[in-house]
C-alpha cells in the first residue's frame, strides 16, 4: 500500500509539474523601485495593485532597497499602481495594460506632501523595456489584431510572419520552418502531422483573442520544446461589464481581383462568395469572482479554382511525334531533315507523321489506336 501511494503522489507531483509549467507562460508581472526627488530609495511603501474590471485588489510593500514585484498576474488592460507612504503624496499610475507572459518595469518617484494628496499619473498602456530576461518579441494587442488583413481570420498565428527576422517560408532567425512553438492559453496546438509553420491545429477566431506574443529569439527554458519562435494566443475573458459583437465578413467575385496567368490566357475570374460571420459575449456571474465569455464562428463559402494543365499538342493529338534532331549544325539555320517544323536555336524539333512511325514498328501498328481515342476524347484542345 506504501508502495502505489508513492506512486500516485509522484504521479500527482509531475501533473502538477506540467500544470504550472504550461500556465506559468501565460502570466504576467510588474516591478520596479520607489524613490524619493533625490533618487534615495524608498523601504516600507505600500504599492497596490487594482483592476475593477475583475475586482483585483493586491498589495505588498518595498524592500529596503525600494524594489516591489508583483508576480502571477492576468493579463489584462485597465490595470492601477497606487504607491502610498506617510508624509508623501499618494501617487496613481493607470490604465496600465500588462501584455502575456511579459514582464513589465514601474518605477516610481514620490513627492513630500500629505498623503490626503493625491498624484495620478496617467500611462498611455504601451508595454515597457523587459530587463528581467533576453526574450525578444513583441506583444500584438487584439485592437491591432483585429484591425490587421489576415485573410481567413482563423489564424492569427499568422501574424508571426510580420515579425523581424521571420522569412516568408516561416524560418525564424534561421530555424527550420517546423520548429516554431504555438500556445493557446499555455496548452500546446502545434501542428505535428505536417508541420506547417505558423498554423495550428485548433483554428482560432481572431476575435476571440485578446493578445499574441511573439518571441523571435531568447526563449527561456519555460517555452521549450522548439528552436524556431514562439506564439503564445490569448482568448478573451469576461469581466465586470458585459461586452461583446456581432460581425460579418463579405467577399465576393465582383471584388476579386483575377489570377495574372489568368488574365494573360483570357480565362474570367473564378467564382467566390465567401461569408464569414460570428458573435461573442462576456460578462460577469458573480460580481469581482466570476466571470464567463462566449465567441462563435461561422464560415459558408463557395469557390470555383483554376488549375493548369499539360495537355497533348496539336502535333501529337494527330498522331505525331516529336524529337530533337542534332544530325546538322543548327548554327547555320537550316532545316534538319525535310521533316523539320521548327527551329529554334541550339536544337532542332523534327516530327515523324503516323505513316513513319508505323514504318519504325516492328509490327507496323505505329500509333495505337485506342489510346488516341481516348486523348481526343478526354483532353481539350491547348490554348
Amino acid at each position: 500500500m506504501t508502495k502505489w501511494r508513492s506512486v500516485i503522489a509522484a504521479v500527482l507531483f509531475l501533473l502538477g509539474g506540467a500544470f504550472f509549467t504550461v500556465h506559468a507562460q501565460q502570466f504576467s508581472s510588474v516591478s520596479g523601485v520607489v524613490s524619493d526627488k533625490s533618487g534615495a530609495a524608498l523601504s516600507g511603501v505600500t504599492v497596490g495593485l487594482e483592476d475593477p474590471g475583475i475586482g483585483l485588489h493586491a498589495s505588498t510593500t518595498t524592500n529596503d532597497e525600494g524594489h516591489y514585484q508583483f508576480l502571477r498576474l492576468t493579463p489584462a488592460d485597465g490595470y492601477q499602481l497606487i504607491f502610498k507612504k506617510d508624509s508623501f503624496k499618494v501617487l496613481v499610475l493607470g490604465p496600465l495594460s500588462f501584455g502575456v507572459s511579459s514582464a513589465e518595469t514601474y518605477s516610481a518617484t514620490l513627492e513630500l506632501g500629505s498623503v490626503t494628496q493625491m498624484v495620478e499619473v496617467k500611462e498611455a498602456g504601451e508595454s515597457t523595456l523587459d530587463t528581467t530576461d533576453a526574450t525578444l518579441g513583441n506583444v500584438i494587442s487584439s485592437r491591432e489584431v483585429t484591425d490587421l488583413p489576415i485573410q481567413t481570420r482563423l489564424n492569427p498565428a499568422a501574424l508571426m510572419q510580420l515579425q523581424p527576422g521571420v522569412n516568408d517560408a516561416g524560418s525564424v532567425t534561421g530555424a527550420r520552418s517546423d520548429q516554431g512553438n504555438i500556445t493557446l492559453d499555455g496548452i500546446d496546438v502545434n501542428d505535428q502531422e505536417t508541420g506547417q509553420a505558423f498554423v495550428s491545429t485548433t483554428p482560432v477566431s481572431v476575435d476571440s483573442v485578446r493578445e499574441i506574443r511573439t518571441i523571435t529569439a531568447g526563449e527561456t527554458a519555460d517555452y521549450g520544446r522548439s528552436s524556431g519562435g514562439m506564439i503564445n494566443l490569448e482568448t478573451k475573458g469576461g469581466t465586470n461589464n458585459f461586452h461583446g459583437n456581432l460581425r460579418e465578413y463579405n467577399r465576393n467575385t465582383l471584388l476579386e481581383a483575377n489570377d495574372w496567368f489568368n488574365n494573360r490566357d483570357g480565362i474570367s475570374r473564378a467564382p467566390l462568395v465567401r461569408n464569414q460571420f460570428g458573435g461573442s459575449i462576456g460578462g460577469p456571474i458573480k460580481k469581482d469572482k466570476l466571470f464567463f465569455f462566449f465567441d462563435y464562428e461561422g464560415l459558408r463559402q463557395a469557390q470555383s479554382v483554376s488549375y493548369n494543365r499539360a495537355v497533348p499538342t496539336m502535333q501529337y493529338r494527330s498522331g505525331e511525334l516529336a524529337y530533337v534532331n542534332n544530325t546538322t549544325n543548327p548554327a547555320t539555320g537550316q532545316p534538319c531533315d525535310g521533316t523539320a517544323r521548327l527551329n529554334t536555336a541550339p536544337t532542332c524539333i523534327s516530327f515523324l507523321n503516323a505513316s513513319q512511325i508505323a514504318a519504325l514498328d516492328p509490327q507496323g501498328v505505329g500509333t495505337n489506336a485506342a489510346l488516341m481515342t481516348y486523348i481526343l476524347g478526354r483532353y481539350p484542345l491547348p490554348n
